[in-house]
C-alpha cells in the first residue's frame, strides 16, 4: 500500500505506511536504520498528516524523538501542523515529561498557541497534568508572554496575549474552572499574574469552587476589585447563591456596599436573584 520510498537494511522496500506502523510499534532499531539511511524523510509528514517528530512525541518515544532531532539539522522543533500543534503540544497531550524536557532543551517554544489559542502550558492545565506545569512555568519565566512575579515583586514580562478565538482565558482561570486546587496553589505560588475578562477569584466564585476561593484569598488578592464585567466577586457569589462563598468573602473583608456597573450592591443581586 502506498508508493515505495526506500529499502531497509535487509533490502525490503517500505512505504510511508510502513514507517508509521513501525513508529507506532516502537521499533526504534528499524526507525533508526530508516532515517539514518534517508534523513530527508525526517522533514516529510506521515500519511496521517503529522510529522514523524510529532507522532513520536505523542507516543512518548524519546529515543526516536532524539534520533529525529539530531539526525537532521533542519528539523524544526517548533514546526506546527494544520491545527497549530507543535511537537511540544503533543508531548504535553501524552503527558510525557521526559520527552517534553528534551524538547525544551532543544529550544521548543512554550508560548506557541494552536488553532484554539492554547499553548502547551494551557493544555497541561486543562489536562490536569500538574507534573508538567511546573517545568513549563520555569521555561516560560523569562518569556514576554507570561508574567510571573519574582521574589522582589518585579514582573518578568506581560501575561499571555488574548487567545485566538477572541477570549481572554488565563492560566488561573483554567485551573479554577477545572477545580484543581493543587494546580491553583502551584500557579499562585509561582506568582502567575491574572489578567483577562475577570480575575480568577471572579471565576472561582462563578463556578462555586470554594477551595479555590480560599486559596486565592489567602494569596492576598483584592476581593473588592471590579473588572471588565463590572461586578465584584461578592456580586457574583450572591447572584449564584453560593452562600458558603458569600460568607467566606465577607469574612475576608469583601465590601457589601460596593456597587457594580448598574449602581447596585451585592445585596441587590441576592434579592433580585
Amino acid at each position: 500500500m502506498g508508493d515505495v520510498i526506500g529499502r531497509d537494511i535487509d533490502g525490503n522496500t517500505y512505504t510511508q505506511y510502513d514507517i508509521l506502523y513501525e513508529l507506532i510499534q516502537g521499533d526504534s532499531r528499524w526507525i533508526k536504520q530508516c532515517f539514518t539511511q534517508n534523513p530527508r524523510l525526517i522533514l516529510r509528514n506521515s500519511v496521517c498528516g503529522l510529522s514523524y517528530l510529532s507522532i513520536a512525541c505523542r507516543l512518548g518515544d524519546i529515543a526516536t524523538v532524539k534520533l529525529l532531532i539530531e539526525n537532521n539539522d533542519q528539523c524544526n522543533v517548533n514546526a506546527s501542523d494544520k491545527k497549530g500543534f507543535t511537537p511540544l503540544h503533543y508531548a504535553v497531550l501524552g503527558n510525557h515529561l521526559e520527552v517534553m524536557s528534551l524538547l525544551l532543551n532543544y529550544g521548543a517554544n512554550v508560548n506557541i498557541q494552536n488553532g484554539k489559542g492554547h499553548s502547551p502550558l494551557h493544555l497541561a492545565i486543562i489536562k490536569n497534568y500538574i507534573n508538567l506545569v511546573k517545568p513549563l512555568l520555569e521555561a516560560a519565566r523569562n518569556s514576554v508572554e507570561v508574567c510571573i512575579r519574582n521574589t522582589d515583586d518585579t514582573q518578568a514580562g506581560i501575561f499571555q496575549p488574548p487567545l485566538k478565538d477572541g477570549y481572554d482565558t488565563n492560566l488561573l482561570d483554567l485551573a479554577c474552572d477545572s477545580n484543581n486546587v493543587n494546580m491553583v496553589e502551584l500557579l499562585l505560588k509561582s506568582g502567575v499574574v491574572e489578567v483577562g475578562y475577570d480575575t480568577a477569584l471572579h471565576l472561582a466564585c462563578c463556578v462555586g469552587h470554594i477551595n479555590s476561593v480560599k486559596l486565592i484569598l489567602q494569596s492576598e488578592r483584592d476581593s473588592n476589585v471590579i473588572r471588565n464585567s463590572g461586578f465584584t466577586a461578592l456580586h457574583i457569589a450572591c447572584d449564584k447563591r453560593f452562600t458558603d462563598i458569600v460568607e467566606l468573602l465577607i469574612q475576608s473583608g469583601a465590601d457589601i456596599n460596593k456597587k457594580d456597573k448598574y449602581n447596585e450592591t451585592s445585596l441587590h443581586c441576592a434579592v433580585l436573584r
